[in-house]
């Protein structure tokens, strides 16, 4: 059994997380998070998580 941690692909996935939506830029997990609280990434909440749609994702680095 591998013990290594593999970090899953989400080049397919069409709802992010903060992080994978970080890795995804190559930034921090605190910028994503000042993006998201200055409404420069729009993003869901579920509960107290945030969700990031690649679409929305993708329209933030087309005005970049």
């Amino acid at each position: 059994m591998n013990d290594t941690f593999e970090r899953q692909d989400t080049r397919d996935r069409e709802i992010l997380t903060p992080s994978e939506a970080a890795d995804h830029l190559r930034i921090g997990r605190t910028k994503i998070y000042e993006l998201l609280g200055s409404k420069a990434i729009r993003s869901k909440r579920i509960g107290k998580s945030y969700r990031i749609l690649r679409s929305d994702l993708d329209k933030y680095l087309e005005t970049q």
